[in-house]
């Protein structure tokens, strides 16, 4: 009998658990703005090959705060990517290249040579600088009102695209059971793709988050020798 009285409870609270590893509901835009909707999605991602240089706050786990310098090269069309960052003396602490998922690491000076941190690191860039991998599969407006584009990749996770203002967008990580992984907000100036602001965060037991602040970007025209050492 006792089993039986706490059924009811239980159920209550499986309920309850279900509903909190659901992605947010998405009302779909409706017929002929749909097609403007998916290319609104691409519109914080330039189509052409740039460099920027950014200062980097970083907050580590346990308090542990340090700035840098980022430079980064990202050619959108083959989803190539360097990546260096330097001390505030000019001093290169990381540097590494991706194509086709091929990460190569020229340069890791300690803790950026420890296992994984390549591979963490340029997935964080890619999450911030290209448009999701995946397949667009929904757009919509979230329940406050805010238009979303969504990427779903497979086994891997889910990507919304959450636009905030005219030049503000957030973008959310969820893993496989939709729970938030990473989470960018990002404000750029008007009529410009590249955010001059952004804030990344990655959450766990040894979560982090990077402020990241523009100091100058420019366009490229050739680009494939800055992808090998």
């Amino acid at each position: 009998m006792e089993a039986v009285r706490r059924l009811p409870l239980i159920c209550a609270l499986a309920l309850s658990l279900c509903g909190c590893s659901r992605l947010p509901e998405l009302t779909p835009p409706s017929g002929a703005l749909r097609t403007e909707a998916t290319g609104f999605c691409l519109r914080p991602f330039p189509t052409r090959p740039w460099r920027a240089v950014h200062t980097i706050h970083i907050s580590g786990p346990f308090g542990h705060e340090s700035a840098v310098i980022g430079v980064t090269v990202v050619d959108p069309s083959s989803r190539s990517i360097r990546a260096v960052i330097l001390s505030l003396e000019g001093i290169t602490l990381f540097d590494a290249s991706s194509r086709a998922e091929e990460i190569t690491v020229h340069r890791a000076v300690p803790p950026m040579d420890r296992e994984g941190f390549p591979e963490g690191l340029m997935h964080d860039v890619s999450l911030i600088f290209l448009v999701p991998q995946g397949i667009l599969s929904q757009t919509g407006r979230n329940d406050e009102g805010r238009q979303v584009c969504r990427w779903r990749e497979g086994p891997s996770g889910t990507t919304d695209l959450i636009f905030d203002g005219p030049d503000e967008w957030r973008i959310l990580r969820y893993d496989n059971d939709h729970a938030v992984r990473r989470e960018l907000e990002a404000e750029a100036l008007p009529g410009e793709p590249l955010a001059v602001r952004i804030r990344f965060s990655c959450r766990g037991v040894a979560g982090y988050s990077l402020d990241l602040g523009l100091l100058g970007t420019e366009s490229l025209t050739e680009c494939e020798g800055l992808f090998s050492p």
